[in-house]
């Protein structure tokens, strides 16, 4: 049975009402079960729902119910008891632990060091700490770049809707600027972390690196969402998180050879890959409709011996132009 917010709501209500001392007939508990609905702004449900959420508990919780007969056609519990003291057993912290471990590997965040710390308390009460375990899932440990100190305070930012003012050092600056910024998202690539948003009084999207801010402040000025930035959609184009000024999305075309198609073919260069064709040989043609920006330019050059461009040939002159200065550099 799916883990819905309306269906955990319903066997909250439930467990309340069998744990109480009024005995319902299986039509009275489901009136009251949905006056108690509408008083929260949820819909009603009928007798189909109302038994399922009636087997849930008795079946998947093990409540102990009392099943209705012609005898004593009600509903009840046979003894004191509520979801809400059901313990969690060692198996399942088990799982919370491993769980908590795999995010503190995958992110810096702070919260994640507060669930970890909830875990071990649980660990205490059901006696499954047990010491260190052996690692059996190790997350790449490339080298992340600086700002990520800066994450959380960003992070609350973000979720709070609030303004802040953030000192940034671009690479080609000589010092920092300050910009009373509007925060939107935060966005990992590469080991590296972005944030999204505007910068007050632009229209435009602006991201900065965290590696390059250099402070971080509270603002008064009031917060300005933007309905037309849909975090959910903003990257169905585009590799990376730059979308360069004026640009529109590309139609691409790029011949792999028979060597490398395997591997795009199982770890696509984009969500929104598309399979045109299967040569002979091996090789596979893909269909791509994203912005061309210096990250998707990065992407192609690591496999530029094993691809051909096909179209636009406006990117086959940038690889082209990429390659001949490499060849500059490493030729004696």
């Amino acid at each position: 049975m799916p883990q819905t917010k309306k269906f955990s709501l319903r066997i909250e209500i439930l467990d309340e009402l069998l744990a109480s001392k009024r005995r319902y007939t299986p039509s009275e508990l489901l009136e009251v079960l949905n006056e108690k609905l509408l008083e929260r702004g949820e819909k009603t449900i009928g007798k189909r729902t109302f038994a399922d959420d009636i087997k849930y508990l008795r079946d998947e919780l093990n409540m102990p119910l009392n099943r209705p007969s012609s005898a004593n056609n009600y509903y009840n519990y046979l003894e004191p008891a509520s979801i809400k003291k059901l313990p969690l057993s060692t198996e399942e912290v088990v799982y919370l632990r491993e769980a908590a471990q795999l995010l503190q590997r995958a992110t810096p965040f702070e919260f994640i060091q507060e669930i970890d710390g909830i875990v071990r308390k649980l660990e205490n009460k059901v006696y499954t700490n047990d010491g260190e375990q052996q690692l059996e899932v190790d997350f790449d440990n490339s080298v992340v770049a600086a700002g990520t100190k800066w994450l959380n305070n960003l992070l609350a930012a973000v979720k709070d809707k609030s303004c802040v003012r953030i000192s940034y050092q671009s690479f080609k600056a000589t010092e920092p600027t300050e910009y009373v910024f509007h925060p939107y998202l935060l966005k990992s690539y590469k080991n590296r972390w972005f944030l999204l948003g505007k910068i007050d009084g632009n229209t435009t999207l602006t991201v900065f690196a965290l590696d390059r801010i250099t402070g971080i402040k509270n603002s008064s000025t009031r917060f300005l969402a933007d309905d037309s930035f849909n975090a959910n959609t903003y990257f169905n184009h585009l590799v990376g998180v730059s979308v360069p000024q004026n640009a529109t999305v590309e139609d691409i075309q790029i011949k792999v050879h028979a060597n490398l198609a395997p591997y795009i073919k199982t770890k696509p260069l984009h969500s929104q890959q598309k399979l045109v064709t299967t040569e002979a040989d091996g090789s596979i043609i893909i269909a791509l409709q994203l912005y061309v920006n210096v990250e998707l330019v990065s992407v192609l050059l690591g496999y530029a011996a094993d691809i051909t461009v096909i179209q636009p040939q406006s990117l086959r002159q940038i690889l082209v132009q990429k390659l001949e200065q490499a060849l500059q550099n490493h030729v004696s």
